[in-house]
C-alpha cells in the first residue's frame, strides 16, 4: 500500500516539475520575444528585462547579472522605483548565490531604500528576511535575529504564511547556534503551529526541534521528534539532501542509545542517499563516515571501520583542497576589492578636496558679490544724505536772507525813526541854557 502511495507521489511530482519547467519556458521566450522588438518603449524594457531576470537567476546567474543591471539602467532612466527596487532585490539574490555575501547584503539595502519610498511594507520585511538569513550564513547570528525580530510582525500583520514560518524557523536556527536551546525551541515551535494551522508540510522543522531536543540531553523527545520527521519525508516522497541529513541525525541518536545495528543501517542508507545525490564530497558526509567509522569499530568490525574512516580522510582532504582553494580566491577578490575601494577612496578624496576649492571659490566670489552690493548701498545712502544734507542748507540759507533782510528793513526804519525824532525834539544844549536862563530871572 505504501509503494502505491510512494508511486503516485512520485509521478505527481514529475508531472508537476515538468509542467513547471513547461510553464517556466513560455514565460521566457514571451519576455525574449517582446525584446526584440523594435522602437520598445524604456519602462517596457525596464520591466521585460528584470523580470527576465527574475526567471533566470537561479539557473544562470551569469546571464541574470547581465540583463537585471540592463534592466536597472533603463528604470533609473525613466524613474521606475518598483523596477529599481526588483531589480537590486534581485542583485541581492544573485550575489547570494555566487558567495558574495557582503555585496548581496548592499543591494539588498538599496532595494529596502526605494521600497521604503513606495511603502511597501511586506517587500521590505521580505528583503529583511532576506539579510537576517545571510548574516546567519555569515555566523552572525546576533544580527541575524534583530532583521529576523524587524520583519516577522509585518508578516504576522499581513498573515503572510511563508514569511511567519520563515523568520520563525530562522530566528530558531540563530539562537540554536549561539547555544540557546530554549529560545531557539519557542521559535521552532511557532514555525510548526503556524504550519499546522495552515495544513502546510514542512518535516525539518521536527527534525529541528528533535536537535534541540539532544543538545538538551532528553534523548525520549529528541527521538520522538526526529523519527516523526523522517517518517513525514518519507510519506511526502521527498528524498532530498534534507532527508538524508535528518536520517544520519536520527542514526547519532541511536547510536548514543545504544543501538548499533539499528543506527548502521540508518548510516549506510544516508551515505548512499549522499552519494546518489552527487554529494558524496561534502561535509555532512565526512562527518557521518567519521560516526560510521566509530560505531563500526564499537560493532567490533574492524574492516568496514578502516574502509569509513579512509573515505572520510578523502572527503577531507578534498574539501580542504576546496576550501583552501576557495580562501585563496576569497583573499584575492577580498584584496581587488580592497584595491577598488581604496581606488574609490582616493578618487573620492580628491573630489571631496576639489569640491572643497571651489566651495572656497564660491565663498570668495560671494563674499565679494556681498561687499560690492554693501559698499554700493553705503553709497547710496550716503548720496542721499548729501542730498538732504545740501537741500537742507540751501532751505536755510535762504531762510537766513530772509531774516537778514528783515532785520535790515526793521534797522533801517528804526534809524530813519530815530533821524526824525532827533530832529523834531529840541538839543540838549537848547533845554540847558533856557534853565540857566530862567534860574538868574528867579
Amino acid at each position: 500500500m505504501k509503494n502505491k502511495y510512494f508511486l503516485f507521489y512520485f509521478i505527481l511530482s514529475i508531472f508537476f516539475f515538468h509542467s513547471k519547467l513547461f510553464c517556466q519556458s513560455q514565460i521566457l521566450d514571451s519576455l525574449k520575444l517582446i525584446l526584440k522588438k523594435e522602437k520598445l518603449v524604456d519602462t517596457v524594457k525596464a520591466k521585460t528585462l528584470i523580470a527576465l531576470a527574475n526567471e533566470i537567476k537561479y539557473d544562470n546567474v551569469v546571464e541574470a547579472e547581465k540583463v537585471v543591471k540592463e534592466g536597472i539602467e533603463f528604470a533609473r532612466k525613466t524613474n521606475r522605483i518598483a523596477d529599481l527596487a526588483t531589480g537590486l532585490k534581485i542583485l541581492g539574490v544573485i550575489n547570494d548565490e555566487t558567495f558574495h555575501f557582503k555585496e548581496s547584503i548592499n543591494y539588498y539595502l538599496n532595494a529596502i531604500s526605494y521600497y521604503q519610498k513606495l511603502h511597501d511594507t511586506i517587500s521590505i520585511s521580505r528583503v529583511e528576511c532576506n539579510i537576517g538569513m545571510l548574516y546567519r550564513k555569515m555566523d552572525q547570528n546576533r544580527e541575524a535575529i534583530r532583521f529576523f525580530r524587524k520583519c516577522t510582525p509585518v508578516f504576522e500583520k499581513a498573515n503572510f504564511v511563508m514569511g511567519i514560518n520563515l523568520s520563525n524557523q530562522n530566528m530558531g536556527i540563530a539562537y540554536f547556534n549561539l547555544k540557546n536551546y530554549d529560545s531557539a525551541l519557542v521559535f521552532f515551535f511557532k514555525s510548526a503551529a503556524v504550519l499546522k494551522a495552515n495544513n502546510i508540510s514542512d518535516p525539518s522543522i521536527l527534525g529541528n526541534i528533535g536537535n534541540c531536543y539532544m543538545m538538551k540531553n532528553d534523548p525520549v523527545k529528541a527521538r520522538k521528534y526526529i523519527e516523526t520527521c523522517c517518517k513525514d519525508f518519507i510519506i511526502s516522497g521527498d528524498s532530498s539532501s534534507n532527508f538524508y541529513f535528518w536520517k544520519y541525525a536520527l542514526a547519532n541518536l541511536y547510536r548514543d542509545l545504544g543501538k548499533t545495528k539499528e543506527s548502521i543501517k540508518l548510516y549506510e542508507e544516508s551515505k548512499k542517499g549522499f552519494k546518489d545525490l552527487g554529494l558524496f564530497y561534502s561535509e555532512n558526509n565526512f562527518t557521518l563516515m567519521k560516526h560510521l567509522a566509530g560505531t563500526y569499530a564499537t560493532a567490533r568490525d574492524f574492516e568496514l571501520a578502516y574502509e569509513n574512516a579512509s573515505n572520510a580522510l578523502s572527503i577531507r582532504d578534498t574539501l580542504f583542497n576546496k576550501d583552501f582553494a576557495g580562501q585563496m580566491n576569497e583573499m584575492k577578490e577580498k584584496y581587488e576589492s580592497d584595491k577598488n575601494e581604496l581606488s574609490i577612496s582616493n578618487l573620492n578624496k580628491e573630489a571631496r578636496l576639489k569640491d572643497a576649492e571651489i566651495d572656497k571659490q564660491r565663498l570668495r566670489q560671494y563674499g565679494m558679490a556681498v561687499g560690492i552690493i554693501l559698499l554700493l548701498l553705503l553709497s547710496v545712502v550716503l548720496y542721499k544724505n548729501f542730498t538732504r544734507k545740501r537741500k537742507d542748507n540751501h532751505i536755510i540759507q535762504n531762510q537766513k536772507n530772509i531774516v537778514d533782510e528783515k532785520n535790515k528793513e526793521i534797522t533801517d526804519s528804526i534809524t530813519y525813526a530815530k533821524r526824525i525824532q532827533t530832529a523834531s525834539l529840541p538839543t540838549e544844549n537848547y533845554i540847558q541854557r533856557n534853565m540857566e536862563r530862567l534860574k538868574k530871572k528867579d
